[in-house]
């Protein structure tokens, strides 16, 4: 506020408190209506001078005035956001932390799958789906055989769909799915390199989409085993593998 404001405010507060004294004292204290209106009009001078009025009038109901509406809402803002900014600390019982952990561990949802050859021949071949989180999940299938650098397409044959996508896996927390299918015939036949490209996507409770990258599993004919190859068929075939 500037000085020559604050020099003029305290004056004025001064005259507005000797004033009404002096009034007083010259009615030898008998506080009658030409004392009162003096009061009234020394009480509207002093809202006019302490409010940031921006235009006053006084008429017949009284004093009337319009506040900065801007400056208001302005303080009020900078109020409400240093409230914001301040820190909030919040005591979790154990359940709670263990809870609050629990959900933040199946932001993404964790499953384990494999392609298990197990007790099974060719062209019969077993895979395993498990589901490692505390929530129901659905999942999609995708499993395309290749033979060599050829590419046999999906598994056949498939008429429930569940190693193609068509048809989703309900998959329980905590279970684990053992199945099995049928690759091409030819693949039992012959010495070329057999691989099963397999694409998973999961599904969770709130039906958000997880599509995992795709890898590949390369047959070993003299154990009749699989092994894991940690990339996509294009990526082998490029690589000439």
């Amino acid at each position: 506020m500037p000085a020559r404001r604050t020099a003029f405010e305290i004056v004025t507060y001064i005259v507005l408190i000797i004033v009404p004294f002096l009034a007083l004292w010259a009615a030898s204290w008998n506080l009658n209506p030409e004392i009162i209106g003096l009061l009234l009009v020394l009480t509207g001078y002093t809202i006019v001078l302490v409010l940031p009025l921006k235009s006053f009038k006084i008429g017949p109901s009284g004093i009337e005035g319009e506040l900065p509406v801007e400056g208001f809402r302005q303080e009020a803002i900078s109020s409400v956001a240093h409230e914001v900014r301040q820190p909030v600390h919040i005591e979790l019982s154990r359940p709670e932390l263990e809870a609050l952990e629990t959900v933040k561990a199946e932001r993404f949802p964790i499953v384990r799958f494999e392609i298990r050859q197990g007790d099974f021949k060719l062209p019969r071949v077993g895979f395993v789906l498990g589901n490692l989180t505390r929530s129901p999940l659905r999942g999609r299938i995708n499993a395309t055989v290749y033979l060599g650098n050829r590419k046999l397409g999906k598994v056949p044959p498939d008429p429930q769909g569940y190693y193609s996508g068509r048809t989703l896996w309900n998959i329980n927390a905590g279970m684990a799915i053992f199945g099995n299918f049928a690759v091409h015939p030819e693949c039992a036949t012959t010495n070329e390199i057999l691989r099963i490209q397999v694409e998973v996507t999961i599904i969770d409770s709130a039906g958000r989409e997880y599509k995992l990258l795709p890898v590949c599993y390369r047959h070993v004919r003299e154990s009749n085993s699989w092994f894991l190859e940690p990339t996509s068929i294009d990526n082998i075939i490029q690589g000439g593998q």
